[in-house]
């Protein structure tokens, strides 16, 4: 069922449209057909020249500005659109980008001669192109590049609109118009019913599926939130997971120290160096009020901060990193424009190469500093803390009953896009991130990497096992685990649990055998996307108190009836609705664990985000993992890109893609 409705502020360019998505879900007693709402953005049916120009924001569309020309061939790329002139007119064509060209630079035969494609449409179809200076739309047809007027094209309708081609200023407001209030996403699913009808429709009749009138109605609970503590105070997060810390009275729990540093400013228009030295002064005094040493140049009787200006070029932020390594320097804080991603992942690839702590920060960022617009810089420099080895805060161990020797483990698989492209070579590996507390330092602190594992070469038996091995040959002095907990993000079909039981988790056992037998092992799967919507069923759904607290917990009425499970919130977005996370318990042979106890711990590591903004909805080893494997990604692309190919007659450790020796390279945020 698709309904219409308007979107004022782009009401010229965009509609929105609401959709209702069908989802299969097993619940204690029955299985179920679950049914949510959604909103998206369609293009409608408009001129593309029109489109182009709200899209762009032009004042003066009389010429397209030649800086925009990237941006312009990605948007039109894939675009369907409606010839206006021409015998194919009511044939859509799919767009393949735009030519360069103008209207009068490109000819076509017409009559035994060769006329301008202004000429031809003003001879054969009667029309004068008003905008000559635009660049043409391009479309493969029949193996032929053909050329188009922009101003002489109609998008098709029903084309949704994809939010990396929604233009930045935009985004706030397609969030405002999908973010719909609890109360209205409640009547959406309860007139699901009345809609569809199911009940008296034959099909569904022989199949015995029936619709429920009204909600599951569960039963929750709330676990209470962690006191934060840090070296002077103790933090309470509110009731939807959040805390906030005062920069210059708060210290940090563990904080870090840096004798040679340096900052430097990637030249670009959108800021000066002068204001990059200001932000570098609000950042470094707010630093050391949270008790950070970040040492400063002396300069007479004086300090100066070790900033520089270079190019965004990739031999000059080599040749930096050359002399940074040869003058010991420890730490490297980037300024530099977050539009520029090949960059930001030479950097990332350097810091590996010449094992040296990198930051960047994006221009956006400064700048919202410098204004005072936001609390960004706290969380600037909270993850400086961590990228050289502190700690913001700790969590008081005792309410969760964590037992300090336990080790969590965090392990994501991310799988190439484009498995069959035989020109990408990226798309024949995976990259599996992880992320493990480092309990024979502080329970707290957590270190990872990423391995790379070829599609046609390695199973990922053989991966897990090298993590695991990995992970407890970081372990000094003999100390070993009571016990092991594992954490894998995925979906949970019924053939993915038989496989991991059957594959990974056999080989996780023989791995830790090698180290001692006993150790007890959990297996814990996380979805974070599901369509079951909790609705708070206490309160009246349009009065403000409809929030569901953080730390609420469901393991009864809608898990599987075989498989231990349960939904957990820990943080909740005051403008979303309640969509926690599931865990699936897969494996345990603990002895001495309540899935009780399974909810508390995994509830405390959601705490450990150490961001000093708000808890996360997984583990913190388990997004740590995440943002390994998408490191992994990057660096894998830039590893191909420069040549370099893997000996696979070496171990998969040594296979590693630039794997790094040094401790701090391997911090829990380092892939930030």
């Amino acid at each position: 069922m698709i309904n219409p409705c308007g979107l004022p502020s782009m009401g010229n360019i965009q509609k929105l449209h609401v959709g209702v998505v069908p989802n299969i879900v097993s619940t204690e007693d029955f299985t179920a057909v679950v049914f949510d709402t959604i909103k998206d953005i369609f293009y409608k049916p408009i001129n593309l020249f029109e489109l182009c120009c709200g899209y762009f924001q032009l004042e003066k569309p009389d010429t397209f500005p030649m800086n925009e020309y990237n941006r312009l061939n990605q948007f039109l790329d894939g675009m369907i659109c409606l010839p206006t002139f021409g015998e194919n007119k009511n044939v859509a064509i799919i767009l393949s980008g735009h030519n360069s060209s103008r209207a009068d630079s490109v000819h076509m035969k017409h009559e035994n001669s060769e006329i301008s494609l202004t000429t031809y449409y003003m001879v054969v179809y009667g029309y004068n192109i008003k905008h000559r200076y635009w660049p043409l739309a391009v479309a493969e047809i029949s193996g032929k590049r053909s050329y188009y007027p922009i101003e002489c094209l109609t998008v098709a309708p029903g084309q949704k609109v994809k939010i990396s081609n929604l233009a930045t200023e935009k985004l706030k407001l397609f969030e405002e118009c999908t973010n719909i209030k609890v109360f209205q996403r409640f009547e959406e699913i309860e007139n699901v019913p009345s809609v569809f009808k199911l009940s008296n429709d034959p099909f569904c009749r022989k199949l015995q599926l029936s619709m429920e009138e009204s909600p599951i109605h569960v039963k929750a609970r709330i676990l209470s939130p962690p006191k934060l503590e840090y070296k002077n105070r103790k933090v309470s997060p509110d009731s939807l997971g959040k805390l906030q810390i005062s920069s210059t009275v708060t210290k940090y729990f563990d904080p870090s120290s840096c004798e040679k540093w340096k900052a430097v400013l990637l030249d670009s228009p959108k800021i000066g160096f002068n204001t990059f030295t200001k932000f570098l002064d609000y950042y470094h005094k707010t630093a050391t009020f949270h008790g950070l040493e970040l040492k400063l140049e002396s300069f007479g009787e004086s300090f100066i901060f070790p900033a520089t200006k270079i190019p965004a070029l990739d031999d000059k932020i080599y040749e930096m990193f050359q002399n940074a390594k040869e003058n010991s320097v420890e730490f490297i804080l980037f300024g530099l424009d977050e539009t520029d991603e090949d960059i930001y992942s030479f950097i990332k690839c350097c810091e590996r190469s010449f094992e040296i702590i990198t930051q960047c920060i994006p221009i956006t960022h400064i700048l919202e500093t410098i204004k005072h617009q936001t609390p960004v810089l706290g969380q600037i420099i909270a993850k400086t803390n961590i990228k050289l080895g502190g700690l913001c805060y700790n969590i008081p161990l005792k309410p969760f009953q964590f037992d300090e020797n336990s080790l969590f483990i965090g392990i994501h698989i991310n799988m190439p896009s484009k498995i069959s492209d035989d020109d990408d070579e990226t798309s024949k590996y995976a990259t599996i991130g992880f992320s493990a507390n480092d309990i024979d330092k502080s329970f707290f602190k957590q270190s990872g990497n990423f391995f790379v594992q070829s599609l046609e070469h390695d199973k990922i038996e053989t991966v897990i096992e090298a993590v695991i091995d990995e992970i407890l040959n970081r372990l000094k002095n003999g100390l070993l685990p009571t016990r092991i907990i594992i954490y894998q993000s995925g979906s949970n079909s019924e053939d993915e649990i038989q496989n991991l039981l059957e594959k990974e988790i056999s080989v996780i056992r023989r791995a830790v055998s090698h180290f001692r037998f006993d150790i007890p092992i959990t297996f814990i799967t996380s979805t974070k996307s599901n369509s079951l919507q909790f609705f708070n069923a206490n309160e009246d759904l349009k009065s403000h108190s409809d929030e569901i607290s953080c730390g609420t917990v469901i393991d009864s009425n809608v898990i599987h009836p075989t498989i231990d499970e349960f939904y957990l919130q820990a943080s909740v977005n005051s403008n979303s609705n309640f969509q926690p996370t599931k865990f699936s318990v897969i494996y345990t042979d603990e002895m001495h664990a309540s899935l009780a106890l399974f909810e508390r711990w995994t509830f405390g590591l959601c705490w450990n985000s150490q961001n000093n903004c708000s808890a996360l909805n997984v583990p913190s080893v388990l997004s740590s993992a995440e943002k390994y494997a998408q490191r992994g990604r990057q660096l894998l692309k830039e590893f191909f890109d420069n040549g370099k190919t893997f000996d696979f007659t070496r171990s998969l450790k040594h296979r590693s893609v630039n794997y790094s020796k040094v401790e701090k390279l391997r911090n829990k945020n380092i892939v930030d």
